[in-house]
């Protein structure tokens, strides 16, 4: 593998395989050759076990999001918000085999010789709990001697700098907010040290008659699947 060669990255998949598949084929056909997801691939959609196979297929390298953190217990799970995020009733149609893989994915990832990317799912001060917007103050990231730092949570892509370093959030693959129906990921150039944000539009309305064939799937997610592509989203964390 080239180590200059570029980097895929996508996050936030949550139950939406159509989403994930379109940016993986995206980021590919873009020539990454190291692929990165950055958590959330429960959650909201019930077509989780086709999202993590996907995952398994692409050779991804996965971290953990706050709903896998949910799914597993080492976050509590409010039963009211889990009545939009179906988080219980995941873990019971997931095959133990499926929910020990994800177990087994850690909460943040330090690669390079010398760990200068970080990759986490919220933001470096909590990589669950943390969520790091456009207009977020990120000054205090130049101080984390890193090079690059990935991360996704709010299902809304930017690209900035802090100092030197380049602050990249890669959105959602699956259920993006600020542009519905339409996926983003991120192909990251390692020796520019530079990244770029990719969006592919996927089929709101077929994926809800998919998922629903399996679940329920809550209003609230129902109305970000079926919004036409450039009407903005409410945050809903």
């Amino acid at each position: 593998m080239n180590r200059d060669a570029p980097w895929g990255f996508v996050s936030d998949a949550h139950g939406n395989p159509i989403g994930l598949l379109n940016c993986l084929r995206a980021l590919l056909a873009a020539g990454a050759e190291r692929l990165f997801f950055l958590g959330d691939a429960v959650g909201y959609l019930p077509l989780e076990s086709d999202v993590l196979r996907l995952l398994e297929e692409s050779g991804a390298e996965c971290i953990s999001g706050n709903h896998e953190a949910m799914l597993l217990g080492r976050l509590p799970l409010d039963p009211v918000r889990d009545g939009v995020y179906g988080l219980a009733a995941a873990a019971e149609r997931l095959a133990p085999s499926l929910v020990a893989r994800i177990a087994e994915w850690p909460d943040r990832l330090r690669p390079g010789p010398s760990g200068e990317f970080l990759m986490v799912h919220g933001g470096p001060e909590d990589p669950w709990r943390q969520y790091v917007y456009e207009e977020s103050d990120i000054a205090g990231f130049a101080d984390l001697g890193c090079r690059a730092i990935f991360f996704g949570q709010t299902h809304r892509p930017f690209i900035r700098k802090a100092g030197e370093t380049l602050v990249v959030n890669v959105g959602s693959c699956g259920l993006p907010r600020d542009t519905p129906g339409v996926s983003s990921c991120v192909l990251y150039d390692p020796f520019a040290n530079s990244a770029r944000i990719l969006r592919r539009p996927f089929a709101g309305g077929s994926l809800l008659e998919r998922a629903e064939r399996i679940a329920p799937v809550a209003p609230a997610v129902q109305a970000l699947l079926r919004v036409k592509p450039g009407q903005l989203s409410s945050r809903y964390g």
